[in-house]
């Protein structure tokens, strides 16, 4: 009889976790908003370049998925403070994101997106510049702070009930398609993004409850507020403008030598 009150009870801990974990990062009840990047204005005066470029998805070399599950007994333990739930993620599509931004610059004729090179190969030729790149690292942290049996007190009180970490490290090179062995242009972007959920912290959108779906294995496709490409737009936009700046800048020297 016991054994069956304590796993009842253990679910109902486990339930009361989940769906305050919920409402704190979707902020209260809030319904989410679709996390799409958008891209940086065009500010292209006159004519784009004739040229006709193809942006092939980045080549993943980061360390791989897998992740580390949380121990829901912890939150029972006295002096137990935090566990780490999920852990080296990578889903982005950062070519993808990268396409869109050079085809709103406008100014380039234009620019196809490739989601391998599979897709292309055949007519890669017809292109004047490929884009594509490495994708170093798309690390995702999720950690759970459980305070032992007094971890409701300690909510209440506004100490942390979890922290998410996103590290992303990604290069970007672009080459004429009759010269591959040449780089025309060559970029680097790394971006962290953290945030502590709590009951008197800010709650701003992001898509971290999306990665953590994902990780876990759910198909989101259902849930409109889970509606993310995974490419932050306030953390990409600046880089992505400086990127797209500087392979304009370099294309402009490399015509005119």
């Amino acid at each position: 009889m016991s054994a069956h009150v304590g796993i009842h009870r253990q679910k109902g801990l486990t339930a009361v976790i989940l769906v305050l974990g919920l409402v704190l990062v979707t902020g209260c009840g809030g319904g989410g908003e679709k996390r799409i990047y958008q891209p940086n204005p065009s500010g292209q005066v006159g004519q784009p370049m004739p040229l006709k470029i193809a942006v092939i998805e980045l080549e993943d070399r980061s360390p791989g998925t897998g992740f580390t599950n949380w121990n829901t007994f912890g939150a029972l333990t006295p002096g137990y403070l935090y566990w780490t739930e999920f852990q080296k993620y990578h889903q982005t599509h950062f070519g993808k994101c990268l396409a869109a931004e050079l085809k709103e610059s406008h100014l380039f004729e234009v620019v196809d997106y490739h989601p391998d090179w599979e897709r292309v190969s055949y007519g890669f030729r017809s292109y004047d510049l490929i884009v594509t790149g490495r994708l170093h690292q798309d690390t995702f942290v999720h950690t759970m702070y459980a305070y032992g049996l007094a971890c409701s007190p300690c909510w209440l009180l506004g100490l942390p009930s979890a922290s998410n970490t996103r590290e992303a490290d990604f290069e970007v090179t672009a080459f004429k398609s009759l010269e591959p062995d040449r780089e025309t242009f060559t970029h680097r972007i790394k971006f962290h993004d953290s945030k502590i959920d709590g009951l008197f912290t800010s709650h701003r959108k992001t898509d971290f409850p999306s990665i953590r779906g994902v990780v876990q294995g759910f198909d989101l496709s259902s849930y409109p507020e889970f509606d993310t490409d995974f490419c932050p737009t306030e953390l990409l936009r600046p880089n992505f403008l400086a990127l797209r700046n500087g392979l304009a800048e370099a294309l402009k020297r490399d015509a005119a030598e």
